[in-house]
């Protein structure tokens, strides 16, 4: 968990959002675990394994809000419904492929599969839908309430979009009063060769 923590600073650069998807990833396992108890499972070499896979899945699911919330500009409502726009359906999409792809594995007659079924289906689905709760639900919400401020490089991207915009309508006026006729324009291309 310390290691995820770390990784998700380096990358994310924001502390706040860091400490909110290690939040997101700390109430998947907490949930997960107790779902586990529920379901008479033990803690073991297999369940363990599967644990830590879904440490993976579910900082995956809530890093990628974080970091879609921090590149967005607006105030909190704008930026959170910017972010869940652009990248929910990605993250609702690998969480949903996640889940198919254990859903066949009752077919078979293997005892291994079944068994390995059994515990994939009842952690990673755990995982899935509470990691995709906080990524999607929790997240967002605690995001738009705290509101960390976006990257530099996401006002700046802004402010100059917004000059670009504004520069290219003046631009194309003028450019539009300079054209020259043909003939003229031939003549200074010719004289620019010569020389």
């Amino acid at each position: 968990m310390l290691v995820v923590f770390l990784v998700t600073f380096l990358i994310i650069a924001n502390p706040l959002t860091s400490l909110l998807v290690f939040l997101c990833v700390v109430f998947t396992v907490v949930n997960v675990a107790g779902l586990m108890y529920y379901w008479n499972l033990t803690i073991d070499v297999v369940s363990t394994i599967v644990l830590v896979i879904g440490v993976g899945l579910s900082v995956d699911y809530a890093s990628h809000v974080g970091h879609s919330f921090l590149v967005q500009t607006g105030n909190s409502t704008e930026r959170t419904t910017k972010a869940l726009r652009y990248i929910g359906p990605a993250v609702w999409n690998g969480g949903f492929s996640t889940f198919l792809a254990i859903v066949l594995l009752p077919s078979s007659e293997s005892y291994i599969f079944i068994t390995f079924f059994k515990l994939l289906f009842s952690v990673l689905s755990g995982v899935v839908i509470f990691g995709l709760f906080h990524g999607l639900a929790f997240l967002p919400i605690i995001l738009s309430i705290l509101c960390p401020s976006p990257y530099k490089s996401a006002m700046e991207s802004t402010s100059t979009w917004q000059e670009t915009k504004a520069g290219t309508r003046h631009t194309a006026k003028v450019t539009s009063l300079q054209v020259k006729p043909s003939e003229t324009m031939n003549e200074d291309i010719n004289s620019n060769n010569n020389e």
